[in-house]
């Protein structure tokens, strides 16, 4: 079996390489993630060896990798038996359920050929073969205790599951033994209990069975309860559950999203509604949010809402700041922007309490305050990115972001605006393969450098690379000439290309003071017009911020 390159497995992955392994995201975990390192080893049964920084399942990642790289499904070594005896499965993943006040005691083996699920049982020392013999208990029972009254629980078909909506901040549980298609063998009467009072919601597998248990579930959690839901998540393969799901959903924002509009359940097709509360006909109703102790789910709702063009983050916060797009590229926008926004988010919008009493959500400064925090944590973009670059790690040529499209200048190939292109410049004109020669433009500039094509040509490159947005070369233009020579001229027209937004005006001296760089922050060019030193006593410091400074200098 030919593996490609660790290069090409970091970038088919979407991650990097960093001293001969591949960091990339693990299963389940946001484009930024870096959790799960790629060695190639020709020992290894599969050609390379996984270990997961987030302590993930190993065959979870094995199988991942497989699978993202395009590589055959793994399947273990069949070995010959005797006597009709089940042939060897490695377990893959052990599962410890506890009671609640965290004492071991059950422990499910997942074996890589899906065979079976043994059980073990704890004795106080040590596990033993067999399940234990008292009461079933759910998987992850002591944060289902420690969550707040007001928190969903959801209820999903397996610990694998579980695991991976509590890493992205969800409480999740399940019984052991897989679905319950209504025999009440696998979730038992005995599990009723711990759900009194709660909000649960049920999210099936994509199978008969998985649906046949959600039922099952729901009628028994039905009469203690405080509400139960039933999440139908769209467009899963066959026997796809929530795992494939976050594939798509890292962050499980559109997961929030389906569970707080799924209708309460109730036994038959034909049952009433739930009562909605009297509410004057005139009033438009209010949106139902989680309680203002839940920041991270309400956020998870406002992202869904007001943040996502096409399943794709529109709103980051990177380096301190945040960022919008706007279409054709990104802008920063003031914390109190985004305040703002979420101050209307929340105005009118209402919760229940533990009771299940409706209470206005109200905002105040501390609610958005802890809902700010909430949403950086789910928009954060690391630190080290640097703009343009494509936030999914495709590769392309040089980008430049025009009114009608990202035109990949090498190509002259015209993609459609994404928000996945991080970048902070743009053109504000179309791009047109049959616009005409720009004659007044280079009778100009014959007219102030004639018989000089190379400084023609210098000028083309100097005004590509400010508008590709790129700042990987740091240069510094110097145009030297006599007072209306054109400069100006030049200078005027650049800036109209990427938008007087994107231009600071300083001068030479106040680049040698204290904060001379803060007009520069967030800037694409930086135009110093008629620029004179004469040897004065700041001239260090102002070469100095000339080189510490990433802007474009004339």
């Amino acid at each position: 079996m030919q593996l490609p390159s660790i290069n090409d497995i970091a970038l088919t992955l979407g991650g990097n390489v960093v001293n001969s392994e591949a960091l990339v995201p693990g299963p389940g975990h946001s484009a930024e993630d870096r959790s799960l390192s790629i060695k190639l080893d020709g020992k290894a049964r599969d050609g390379f060896i996984v270990h997961s920084f987030a302590d993930d399942d190993p065959g979870v990642c094995r199988d991942y990798v497989r699978r993202k790289l395009g590589l055959p499904e793994f399947k273990p070594r069949k070995t010959k038996t005797s006597g009709g005896a089940r042939p060897f499965s490695p377990t893959v993943a052990k599962y410890v359920y506890r009671l609640a006040d965290s004492t071991p005691y059950l422990q499910v083996h997942r074996l890589a050929d899906k065979s079976g699920f043994p059980q073990y049982h704890w004795d106080g020392e040590k596990w033993i073969a067999g399940k234990p013999g008292g009461p079933k208990v759910p998987y992850m029972l002591p944060q289902l205790i420690a969550a707040a009254a007001a928190t969903p629980i959801y209820i999903v078909e397996g610990e694998k599951d579980c695991d991976n909506l509590a890493k992205v901040g969800f409480v999740a549980t399940c019984n052991s033994e897989g679905a319950d298609g209504g025999s009440g063998k696998k979730w038992t009467s005995d599990l009723n209990q711990h759900f009194k009072d709660r909000h649960v919601y049920i999210i099936p597998d994509n199978d008969a069975q998985g649906h046949k248990h959600a039922e099952h579930v729901a009628r028994n959690l039905k009469p203690i309860a405080k509400s139960v839901r039933i999440v139908e998540l769209p467009s899963l393969p066959p026997k796809g559950d929530v795992s494939n799901w976050l594939e798509s959903d890292s962050a499980g924002v559109k997961l929030a999203k389906l569970a707080a509009a799924a209708p309460l359940w109730e036994p038959t097709p034909a049952s009433e509604p739930p009562e909605a509360e009297a509410e004057d006909e005139a009033k438009p109703v209010s949106a139902l949010l989680p309680s203002p102790n839940m920041p991270m789910a309400v956020a998870r709702l406002f992202v869904a809402e007001r943040c996502l063009d096409d399943g794709v983050l529109t709103l980051h916060h990177w380096r301190g700041g945040w960022w919008q797009w706007r279409r054709s590229h990104w802008a920063e926008v003031e914390d109190r922007e985004v305040r703002s926004l979420l101050y209307a988010f929340t105005e009118n919008a209402r919760y229940r309490d533990a009771e299940g009493n409706m209470m206005p959500w109200a905002p105040t400064r501390k609610k958005i305050g802890d809902l700010l925090e909430a949403l950086a944590a789910i928009t954060i973009l690391v630190a080290d990115i640097d703009q343009p670059t494509w936030l999914d790690g495709r590769s392309t040529g040089i980008i430049v972001a025009v009114a009608n499209g990202l035109l990949e200048v090498e190509t002259r190939h015209l993609l459609p605006h994404s928000p996945q292109f991080f970048n902070q410049t743009a053109v504000p004109f179309d791009y047109d393969k049959n616009a005409p020669e720009p004659k007044r433009w280079y009778d100009f500039l014959d007219a102030l450098w004639p018989g000089e094509p190379t400084a023609i040509d210098m000028l083309g490159e100097w005004f590509g690379y400010v508008i590709s947005g790129r700042l990987d070369l740091h240069k510094i233009f110097v145009m030297v000439g006599p007072t209306r020579g054109g400069k100006g001229v030049i200078a005027r027209i650049l800036t109209a290309l990427i938008g007087k937004q994107n231009v600071a005006g300083p001068t030479l001296s106040s680049l040698g003071t204290e904060f001379g760089l803060a007009p520069l922050l967030g800037k694409s060019l930086a135009i110093i017009s008629d620029a004179r030193s004469g040897g004065g006593k700041n001239s260090p410091a102002v070469v100095g911020a000339c080189f510490r400074s990433r802007a474009r200098i004339r």
